[in-house]
């Protein structure tokens, strides 16, 4: 009969809609498993990100330090070369400068001194210069790859919008099959 046709037309379809859901089930399931995928991979792209910006301000703070170190070394050095020359120049020049009636102990004596300072300094770090270059290096690396973390998790949270754009998209479209 005609109804019985109608009813097994009707069953043929619900199993067909029946089948088409579990397969959109499927896929969602699936993108949504790649949506925790990329998510994750943010979380961990954001972590190294702050990491890199820690470290990178850490070597900014060195850089500084090493800045300032070297400029007081250059001072210091500046400084006791120009006293000592003058101080060298000539004896009697030395004892010209010196007031006093001990003038030639008075120099001696601050000859002396000056020495001491610059013992006192300790050895000049000539190595503070490559030392900069190399963390200044490190500092570019590590700026270098903050921008391209940054880009990462631009373009994942991109694919993220996207899949759930497709993700919409299959489900309205499944459910419009269903209704008709």
């Amino acid at each position: 009969s005609i109804r019985e046709k109608e009813i097994s037309k009707l069953e043929e379809m619900i199993e067909t809609v029946i089948g088409t859901l579990e397969d959109v089930r499927e896929e969602v399931e699936s993108l949504e498993e790649r949506k925790k995928e990329l998510e994750n991979l943010i979380s961990e792209k954001e972590h190294q990100l702050k990491e890199f910006r820690k470290e990178r301000d850490s070597l900014r703070e060195k850089v500084k330090n090493t800045e300032l170190e070297l400029a007081k070394v250059n001072a210091n050095y500046n400084e006791l070369v120009r006293k000592l020359t003058d101080l060298n120049e000539t004896p009697s020049r030395a004892i010209e400068i010196a007031e006093g009636e001990d003038s030639e102990e008075r120099v001696k004596k601050e000859l002396f001194l000056v020495k001491e300072k610059i013992s006192k300094l300790g050895s000049i770090n000539m190595l503070a210069i490559d030392e900069y270059s190399k963390l200044l290096e490190r500092y570019n690396e590590l700026k270098s790859q903050e921008e391209d973390l940054l880009n990462t998790i631009k373009e994942l949270n991109g694919a993220i919008s996207r899949l759930n754009s497709e993700m919409e998209k299959r489900i309205l479209k499944t459910f419009r099959a269903v209704n008709k």
